[in-house]
């Protein structure tokens, strides 16, 4: 804490106190496949530790792996005061797209790659265990890819990759790709402003 005095011959001297803050930039690799959630306590900390003005750098360059891992790292991301950078170099495939998509802004290296997919399972146990499971798989998983592809892949493709297609991506169409929800997640605000607006005029005139 500094103490800086103005005026300080005088009586009524006005002193004012500051406190230096530092903001810190982190660079983040994720280069291996994404593993149990236990690996990537350190990470977990750091998004909820880091404050309003850091900033982190994802470099990804990542053929996927366990999605619930992939899950938990996002909704840490979205609770991070800290501007999140992904930048897809140069594969971020599966559920490391994921996380590349859930970040605040997006980078693109040359040569990048992309898969959308609707991913595995190994599922054991009773016909009937396995099928319960199958039917909250389904469900999630379904939401989770409509969620994360919203605006990125157009909804006939989603549709397919629920189905069972492997898409693949490669570095311009991921820009376009990624150009092309940026214009779709603004025109959707701003119907939804429009919205808030018509239904605080209809209350007002009432």
């Amino acid at each position: 804490m500094k103490k800086m005095t103005f005026g300080s011959g005088e009586t009524n001297s006005v002193q004012i106190f500051s406190k230096e803050r530092v903001h810190v930039d982190y660079l983040v690799t994720l280069p291996e496949e994404i593993g149990s959630p236990s690996q990537y306590s350190t990470l977990i900390a750091l998004f909820s530790f880091a404050e309003e003005g850091d900033t982190i750098t994802l470099e990804i360059n990542n053929g996927g792996g366990y999605l619930n891992t992939a899950l938990q790292i996002c909704n840490a991301m979205a609770d991070c005061k800290a501007h999140i950078t992904a930048v897809l170099n140069t594969e971020g495939h599966s559920a490391a797209s994921l996380i590349f998509l859930n970040a605040n802004s997006c980078g693109v290296g040359k040569y990048a790659s992309m898969l959308a997919h609707e991913g595995g399972t190994g599922m054991m146990g009773k016909p009937s265990d396995v099928r319960r499971q199958m039917q909250h798989y389904d469900k999630m998983g379904e939401r989770i890819i409509r969620d994360t592809y919203e605006g990125f892949l157009t909804t006939e493709e989603i549709d397919r990759v629920l189905d069972g297609l492997e898409l693949f991506l490669d570095d311009k169409e991921i820009i376009r790709r990624l150009d092309v929800r940026d214009e779709y997640f603004k025109a959707l605000m701003e119907a939804e402003n429009i919205i808030d607006n018509k239904e605080t005029q209809e209350v007002e005139n009432d």
